[in-house]
């Protein structure tokens, strides 16, 4: 059985969940599913790449920005630095990153 986490969607009166694409796949277009909700209280914690991290230690504006940011934010600008292939590509997105935090474009 699949489990994951998301959040539940509202639009006016109608609520909905995303189902990851892996589950879906893995259950099967058409099939017929249970689905049991559960209430998480848990903190979303996202793990903050070492190369940010130590930008964000030298850059205390940016680090209380970060901080205001939503967990899907955060994991977004985070996924992105993780995924880079090269040190340059990784170096240029914590730069990035910074700057969007500083609020500069």
């Amino acid at each position: 059985m699949p489990r994951f986490t998301t959040n539940l969607l509202q639009n006016g009166n109608n609520v909905g969940i995303v189902i990851p694409d892996a589950v879906v796949a893995e259950l099967g277009g058409g099939d017929a599913v249970e689905v049991t909700i559960v209430r998480d209280d848990e903190p979303r914690e996202v793990e903050v790449p070492p190369t940010l991290a130590l930008a964000l230690a030298e850059d205390s504006d940016a680090t209380a920005a970060w901080n205001r940011l939503s967990y899907s934010r955060r994991k977004e600008y985070a996924r992105a630095i993780a995924d880079a292939k090269g040190d340059d590509t990784r170096a240029r997105r914590v730069g990035k990153t910074i700057a969007d935090l500083r609020g500069v474009s």
